[in-house]
């Protein structure tokens, strides 16, 4: 008897608190859908009973609201409308997924959008936000994916944001951040994509973010960054791309960086680095695009520049390169691109210059004739030699077989006058 009377309360208990958690998700949907008409983002699905089936609203079987996707709505002007706060995020407690990338919004990030503990994506890019980044979003310690770029923010990185160890991808570009970049960074091991250009960030370089392992994109061009690259960036192994142009970069390129063998693009240019190339960079097999043009560079050309299989793009324009130009070593297999003007290179052209398509290396000493490098492995389109000690006759073919040719301030005898072609 007891028995039974011991498994009625028991049953009767788990209906009152399944009947009380129906009641609770109830009042949760209810509160979500309040909100998303409260928002005016979504008035013209208002006469759909089901917010689950609105547009850019995805539920999970307890038909609370898990994903929220904005970019596709039609906001009305109104600027009040359009203010960021009118969306209470709080109403969301189980929202996974946010994106209102590029919909014109206004305000500032709420603080409370830390409330959304289950957040693993959150995008507000491509809007009209100021101010500056909420200490409180480093409590969503579940994202992988933040995205805040192109929009009015101001102040600092906040070092709290050392705390997200499960992100993978940060966007900061195209704002108006300043200040250090915080060493805290450096713990977020799981970091694939560093986004952070076209800011306003001074100081140096944190030679801790050379632990991040996993990064393989690094983009920090257009900030005012000083001192020189930490050596300690050559245990960035995985990266493909590495962007700091359009700094004020100092020292010399770090040997270390030719370690970096899965690197693609390397893009140093426009800043105040001096020294040597190093020949390590000739070490870079998957290496497409090298960007060095604009620094303080000096020395001779390393003929493994010129060897690597895959580069396509070679601008080591404006510097203070001398010595001969290594171009017989020259590997034309994808090889597209060669900049060296504005140098004080000397030495002879070989034929070799043919088996690129565009070749500017007006403005350094070169000198001898042009060879006939069009009757084989002929590519070249466009052509700068100005500038230079160059002499010879020149042949009729050369201007007939470009799209484009300066040859001007040289010292060619000129029985047809091929100076400039355009």
């Amino acid at each position: 008897m007891g028995r039974c009377v011991w498994s009625l309360i028991i049953i009767y208990s788990s209906l009152i608190v399944a009947t009380m958690v129906v009641a609770a998700a109830a009042s949760d949907n209810h509160e979500e859908r309040q909100a998303l008409l409260q928002s005016g983002w979504w008035n013209d699905n208002g006469n759909i009973s089901n917010h689950c089936g609105w547009k850019g609203i995805t539920c999970n079987e307890a038909a609370s609201v898990t994903y929220i996707f904005g970019w596709d709505l039609t906001i009305p002007s109104s600027k009040e409308l359009r203010r960021i706060q009118k969306l209470n995020l709080t109403a969301f407690p189980h929202l996974e997924f946010l994106s209102l990338h590029g919909m014109g919004l206004t305000g500032t990030i709420p603080q409370h959008i830390s409330s959304l503990k289950n957040l693993t994506f959150l995008d507000l890019s491509g809007n009209g936000l100021h101010g500056s980044i909420p200490l409180q979003l480093a409590n969503l310690t579940q994202l992988n994916y933040l995205s805040l770029f192109n929009n009015s923010l101001t102040g600092s990185i906040p070092s709290t944001f050392g705390q997200l160890k499960k992100l993978g991808y940060l966007y900061l570009d195209s704002n108006t951040l300043e200040g250090s970049v915080p060493t805290e960074l450096g713990n977020l091991t799981n970091l694939e994509d560093l986004y952070l250009s076209r800011n306003l960030f001074t100081s140096s370089l944190p030679s801790i973010l050379g632990q991040l392992e996993n990064l393989t994109t690094f983009h920090f061009q257009y900030n005012h960054i000083t001192g020189p690259i930490p050596v300690e960036f050559g245990n960035l192994t995985s990266l493909e791309q590495l962007y700091f142009s359009n700094n004020l970069l100092t020292g010399s390129i770090p040997h270390t960086l030719g370690q970096l063998v899965h690197l693609k693009h390397l893009f140093l240019d426009s800043n105040m680095i001096e020294g040597h190339v190093p020949i390590e960079l000739g070490n870079l097999s998957n290496l497409e695009v090298l960007q060095l043009l604009h620094n303080k560079l000096s020395g001779p050309i390393s003929p493994k520049l010129f060897q690597m299989d895959k580069l396509s793009s070679l601008d080591l324009s404006s510097n203070q390169l001398c010595g001969s130009i290594p171009l017989n070593t020259m590997k034309c297999i994808n090889l597209e691109m060669v900049d060296l003007s504005y140098n004080l290179l000397n030495g002879n052209l070989t034929s070799q210059i043919g088996c690129v398509n565009v070749l500017n290396l007006g403005h350094n000493f070169l000198t001898g004739e042009i060879p006939s490098f069009w009757r084989t492995n002929f590519k070249l389109t466009n052509l700068d030699l100005s500038c230079n000690n160059l002499t010879g006759k020149l042949q009729k073919e050369l201007a007939t077989s470009l799209s484009y040719i300066n040859l001007s301030y040289n010292s060619f005898d000129f029985s047809q006058d091929l100076s400039s072609k355009s």
